[in-house]
């Protein structure tokens, strides 16, 4: 009967000081994981959106248009900046 619960506790210690890491590092690989698809998401948006602007300037017609547009691009480009940190800030 001692040896049965010798063997149980012997278990049962065993499985939680094997379930903390493994926890832990599920947790991590899940949070690593969203931050990378998080990183190519941002990537592949701000590569688009590069291309697009770069094609906007170049239909300007003269310097007041180009700084406004300038402007605009500028002021969308940081408003992506801040929701990409909340993304970031949310994941971690």
């Amino acid at each position: 009967m001692s040896t049965n619960n010798s063997r149980e506790l012997l278990v049962t210690a065993s499985n939680s000081t094997v379930g903390a890491p493994m926890s832990a590092a599920h947790t991590g690989f899940a949070t690593t994981q969203r931050l990378v698809a998080l990183s190519f998401e941002t990537i592949r948006v701000v590569l688009d959106d590069g291309a697009q602007n770069a094609r906007a300037l170049l239909t300007t017609q003269n310097p007041q248009e180009t700084a406004s547009l300038s402007g605009a691009l500028s002021n969308a480009a940081a408003d992506r900046a801040v929701a990409c940190s909340r993304s970031v800030f949310e994941i971690a």
